[in-house]
């Protein structure tokens, strides 16, 4: 019999990866933008995380490199700030 106290773990986590990957639906929702902005952020931006193309029709985002991006997106806005309050342009 197996033990009722041990969490079960999700079936969608591979038990061998550490990473998660999002949809084009699931970073837009994340930055709270459409999809269209998402890809015109991946054509434009090459700050912006790069896709992996799984198949066609078909790429996910690593979510390290989400996070990684909102941190320096974070950090830009906050030295921006700084240098305003310091009368800086």
């Amino acid at each position: 019999m197996p033990k009722t106290d041990t969490p079960s773990k999700p079936l969608a986590l591979c038990t061998r990866c550490t990473e998660q990957y999002l949809s084009d639906h699931q970073v837009a929702a994340r930055f709270n933008i459409t999809k269209a902005t998402v890809w015109r952020w991946h054509d434009k931006n090459p700050d912006f995380p790069r896709r992996i193309k799984l198949s066609p029709g078909t790429s996910r985002w690593k979510l390290s490199d989400v996070v990684l991006f909102e941190a320096k997106m974070q950090e830009a806005c906050t030295s921006s700030n700084l240098a305003k309050v310091k009368g800086r342009p």
